[in-house]
């Protein structure tokens, strides 16, 4: 799979989430005015991906943390075993 394809599959999933949002709006909130929904829910996609991303993000910052403690532990638990047999 190439960027194109990846990108046309993105695109895809973000316009068929937006058309479901839309949907929803105009079924619920906007019955009265359901022209308004299709922009309310481009907004609403937007902000929803910003989100989801801004999530994936701070757990890899997160993620990135446990991943270096642990590699320094690992570490230090290596030149202490090495210490330890070199001076017994």
């Amino acid at each position: 799979m190439d960027v194109k394809e990846l990108g046309e599959y993105v695109l895809r999933g973000l316009d068929t989430m937006r058309s479901l949002i839309e949907v929803l709006l105009k079924e619920t909130i906007f019955k009265a005015d359901p022209d308004v929904a299709r922009e309310f829910s481009s907004a609403i996609t937007l902000l929803t991906s910003l989100t989801a991303l801004y999530a994936v993000l701070i757990l890899v910052s997160a993620f990135r943390r446990v991943i270096g403690i642990i590699l320094a532990i690992g570490w230090v638990m290596l030149l202490v075993a090495m210490l330890i047999l070199a001076f017994r």
